[in-house]
């Protein structure tokens, strides 16, 4: 990719001190090359289970270190994020999920009670993508996420 997107101005700043910490919030400490590389990881994944530039992606997680490897995956595709709020639950989420315009949902599978009674009231969600090892929500297609 060329110009002043997201991800190249990630790029561009990379090459410059990529020795340094992005933030210590897990124990292996992730730098700005591996963030990089995580992310482009990530990005193939998504876009080999149908995520394309311009979809809209629901992600649903608590705040941690994946969460940005995704939200950066994405922004390599060149889809839409929709941060879902991982406090919300019944009518709530699934308004949003409903709401969105989102066919595929990123979710952090500590989450995946959460889901099961409002994906069938959010039939524009095609696949879940689950982060993590829970139970697998029933309808949409799952696939596992693996950095």
């Amino acid at each position: 990719m060329t110009g002043h997107d997201l991800w190249s101005v990630l790029l561009s700043r990379t090459a410059d001190g990529a020795e340094r910490v992005l933030r210590d919030s897990t124990p292996a400490r992730r730098m700005r090359t591996g963030l990089v590389s995580a992310s482009e990881r990530c990005a193939a994944g998504l876009a080999a289970a149908g995520v394309s530039p311009g979809d809209v992606v629901c992600h649903f997680s608590p705040n941690d270190a994946e969460v940005v490897v995704t939200m950066l995956a994405l922004v390599r595709l060149g889809a839409v994020e929709c941060p879902v709020n991982a406090g919300l639950r019944g009518h709530q989420l699934a308004h949003v999920l409903r709401h969105s315009g989102a066919t595929t949902l990123v979710a952090d599978a500590r989450l995946t009670d959460r889901l099961l009674d409002v994906l069938p009231e959010a039939p524009d969600i095609e696949r879940v993508i689950l982060r993590g090892e829970g139970e697998v929500p029933p309808g949409p297609r799952v696939v596992p996420y693996d950095d």
